[in-house]
């Protein structure tokens, strides 16, 4: 009786020294592996951050479709469309090819007419590009006529959507646009000169 009431005490003995050592060897397991998991908890963080970044410096970009037309009245229309086809943007020229009193008695001059862009999509450079096709077309209608255009002129307009704020530093953007490979655009505005009181710019087509 007595030696089975030893037996038993040593086998719970021994099961507990076994326990204990189990659980030592689970604690400097996970004594190893703390660092590690510091580390990858560090560098998941690290990556989030770097994610968040990156997303705020990206620009986000939308495709558009830009189209020009001619008509038989030498009007230059540009518009600015969503794949969709809804309009975003427009831009309005007419051109002279003879002396005529409408545009200031000059001929081989562009009139601006309009250039506007809806608000939620100014200021991502759809109006240079409209101006960009509006050059590119004037110099196919330069070699279709075999001339060449001595200016683009327009009115900067006050009041409903038309703001000099906005519009004359967008004026003086485009003039660092080239106009082909051998000229350029050369910006001049005069105060009050239009018959209703409203400032003008002018677009001179220069020789670099």
């Amino acid at each position: 009786m007595g030696t089975e009431l030893e037996r038993k005490e040593a086998d719970m003995l021994s099961n507990e020294t076994a326990i204990r050592g189990y659980g030592a060897i689970i604690f400097l397991f996970l004594l190893l592996l703390l660092p590690v998991f510091c580390l990858m908890k560090k560098r998941k963080k690290n990556g989030t951050s770097d994610l968040n970044i990156e997303k705020k410096q990206r620009k986000r970009t939308f495709q558009v479709r830009i189209r020009v037309s001619r008509t038989k009245h030498n009007q230059i229309n540009i518009s600015c469309l969503q794949m969709d086809e809804k309009p975003i943007g427009e831009l309005l020229a007419s051109y002279c090819l003879e002396d005529y009193v409408a545009v200031d008695g000059e001929k081989n001059t562009v009139h601006l007419e309009q250039i506007y862009v809806k608000r939620g999509y100014r200021k991502k450079g759809i109006g240079k590009q409209m101006m960009i096709y509006l050059l590119g077309e004037m110099q196919k209608i330069e070699k279709e006529h075999q001339m060449q255009f001595k200016k683009i002129y327009g009115e900067i307009g006050r009041g409903g959507s038309d703001d000099p704020m906005l519009s004359v530093p967008f004026y003086k953007k485009i003039q660092q646009l080239s106009y082909g490979k051998e000229r350029k655009l050369v910006l001049q505005i005069q105060k009050n000169v239009t018959i209703d009181g409203f400032d003008k710019f002018e677009y001179y087509i220069v020789t670099i």
